[in-house]
């Protein structure tokens, strides 16, 4: 009886803060909070298949509501020279609503991106200031000009 109260316990709980997270506040904060953390706790001991799902499902809210202000993220990100594979970078859907505001402030990013494929030697900064600008090419109807 122990082991199914506690996975009911560990269900309402993931239940809980699922919902939580989608409030996109909530779910920038779910890191500095150790929300991710206890989550990725609980998934390690999971043993229930519902309990698995409510737990990728509210880390996919925590992805998409961060990537809500992505933009903001993605500026600081390129300005500090340390880019690595974080979810704006993946997101199809970031690509899409934010290419074209790669052009403001005289195209400040694309110059950014530019020089670290000129001066960084990190192989990681490479590939993803790579990738970076192809997804501006390819989602930014002037992006080859």
């Amino acid at each position: 009886m122990g082991s199914k109260v506690n996975c009911k316990l560990q269900y309402q709980l993931v239940c809980a803060i699922w919902c939580l997270t989608f409030n996109a506040e909530i779910a920038r904060k779910a890191r500095s909070l150790g929300v991710i953390q206890t989550l990725a706790g609980i998934l390690n001991e999971a043993t229930k298949e519902k309990v698995i799902r409510v737990i990728v499902a509210t880390f996919r809210n925590i992805l998409e509501k961060a990537g809500e202000n992505g933009q903001c993220q993605a500026v600081r990100e390129v300005k500090s020279g340390q880019l690595y594979w974080s979810p704006v970078h993946k997101s199809e859907k970031f690509w899409r609503e934010n290419a074209e505001r790669f052009h403001d402030k005289r195209w400040d990013i694309v110059k950014a991106l530019v020089q670290l494929l000129e001066t960084a030697s990190d192989p990681l900064v490479l590939c993803v200031a790579a990738h970076d600008l192809g997804e501006y090419v390819r989602h930014y109807p002037r992006g080859k000009k």
